[in-house]
């Protein structure tokens, strides 16, 4: 009995998800990468890329960020992340930051408020885009 459901959901599932959709030449498709570049990052390509932008923002944050305000900080490791939107002028906005320390929320705000506009998204064919970005933060505290 279990082999007879198993055999009817899996070609239940074939049938369903299975079935080809003829795409007529007028409905040609093209998938859409954007990448986040800054000036210094513009001629990488991939990871490189990808770890130079990085890099480069964590320079940034490190160096606008106040550290005093960690010494109230319970020693250990404290998950942030970021998320906020990049238009096509270099602008930042739609910040949301998630962690449990209203400190290091409030003030990572006021760090990516005060990035330049280095930052922009570039499609495949060079063209400057919108959208939005992701970064995952990790500060330990030691005392």
């Amino acid at each position: 009995m279990k082999t007879f459901l198993l055999l009817i959901t899996i070609l239940t599932f074939s049938f369903s998800y299975g079935q080809v959709e003829e795409i007529s030449d007028d409905e040609s498709f093209k998938l859409n990468q954007i990448f986040l570049v800054t000036d210094k990052c513009n001629n990488e390509n991939g990871r490189d890329r990808n770890n130079c932008v990085r890099s480069e923002l964590d320079k940034l944050i490190d160096k606008e960020f106040n550290w005093v305000l960690t010494e109230n900080l319970k020693s250990g490791r404290h998950k942030i992340n970021l998320m906020f939107k990049i238009d096509i002028n270099g602008t930042i906005s739609n910040i949301k930051i998630r962690s449990k320390e209203q400190v290091l929320i409030s003030e990572l705000e006021r760090v990516l408020k005060t990035i330049p506009k280095k930052l922009r998204f570039i499609n495949q064919d060079g063209e400057t885009v919108s959208g939005h970005y992701s970064l995952p933060l990790l500060i330990y505290v030691e005392k």
